[in-house]
């Protein structure tokens, strides 16, 4: 499976690994998700967790406030994944949760490595969409192969979908 993956790197720039997280993974981090908004905003009183994200766009660096998002940043078959299609010095610098509700502003399209250059532009970002991502609902996008034709930011990515696009 890995060399197919790594293929398909090559080729396009990113992978899709669907089911890479199983359900309660997912699951548990989205319940995670909730916690941290309510503790960041101070919420005493108790809201299920859609409530609790829905009055945020962002939270940087979740990993310093949560044990299961840091875990989450090693979980050894995203590592297992990264390991295989850049080598073995895989290391994490950073972490964002963003909430992407209907009517909430995206990202334009861009390429991290201009926002977070490395000197050998080995930067990689790993994304992990905790709900349906489809074209309909405003999924990430990706150009096919342009991260591998640009030597000014061969930047790449791997999504960790937990169910298949549709």
């Amino acid at each position: 499976m890995t060399g197919s993956l790594t293929e398909c790197w090559r080729r396009d720039g990113y992978l899709i690994c669907p089911g890479l997280l199983n359900e309660t993974e997912v699951a548990s981090l989205n319940a995670d998700a909730g916690r941290v908004c309510r503790e960041q905003r101070g919420d005493a009183a108790p809201q299920d967790d859609e409530v609790a994200t829905r009055g945020a766009l962002a939270i940087h660096f979740p990993h310093k406030l949560s044990p299961l998002m840091r875990e989450s940043m090693r979980h050894p078959r995203i590592v297992e994944i990264l390991t295989h299609v850049i080598g073995p010095n895989v290391k994490s610098m950073q972490s964002m949760l963003f909430f992407k509700y209907a009517g909430k502003p995206g990202q334009a399209w861009h390429q991290d490595e201009s926002f977070i250059p490395t000197r050998d532009r080995s930067l990689t970002g790993g994304w992990i969409a905790l709900d349906d991502a489809t074209i309909d609902n405003g999924c990430l996008l990706f150009l096919p192969s342009f991260t591998c034709t640009y030597s000014w930011a061969s930047v790449a990515m791997i999504s960790v979908l937990p169910r298949p696009l549709v």
